[in-house]
This record gives structure tokens, sequence and C-alpha cells, in this order.
């Protein structure tokens, strides 16, 4: 239960981070529109638009995991049982070496 709640605070604060970070590059990027200097604009812009796709993708990525998280599909990996897995057939090349080869 506590990891869930803390997956899910994470999740949130980084919403919120990738939130604000967009907002900030569409601010940057209508500001740099003001800009009166030709290669101030064009740097201002390019930098703006950067800013503005790390953050989308960062926020898909993010609304991906907690839709699949709500749908079920993505889970914690839990830790496997060695004794779930099974030894290779005796006639296969991994059950023919021996431990010394």
């Amino acid at each position: 239960m506590m990891k869930a709640l803390i997956w899910w605070a994470g999740q949130s604060f980084m919403g919120v981070f990738c939130l604000g970070f967009l907002f900030l590059g569409i601010d940057l990027c209508r500001a740099s529109f003001h800009l009166k200097e030709p290669y101030q604009f064009i740097l201002t812009f390019f930098a703006s638009n950067l800013i503005i796709l790390v953050s989308a993708a960062l926020l898909a990525g993010l609304i991906v995991r907690v839709i699949g998280r709500v749908r079920g599909r993505h889970q914690s990996p839990s830790h496997p049982d060695p004794s779930d897995t099974e030894p290779p057939p005796p006639g296969s090349a991994m059950g023919s070496m021996g431990p010394g080869r």
C-alpha cells in the first residue's frame, strides 16, 4: 500500500513539474515574438520549442504509465520464484555443457 502511495505521489509531482515547464516554454515562446533582435528571437524561439517538446514528451509518457497502471497492465515487477524455472532439456546445447566449460 505504501509503495502505491509513493508511486502516485511521484507521478503527481512529475506531472506538475512537466506542466510547469510546458507553460514556461509556451510563455517563453510568446515572449520571443516581442524581441527586437533577430538573433535573440531565433535563439529564444528554438529554445522555447525545445522546452515544450521535452516537457510534452515526458508528460505523454507519464500519462501512458498512469493509464496503464489504472487499467492494471503496468504492475510493479515481482521477484520471480527460482523454483518456477524449468531446467534445460538434457539433449539441448545448454544441458550438454558441463560446469567447467
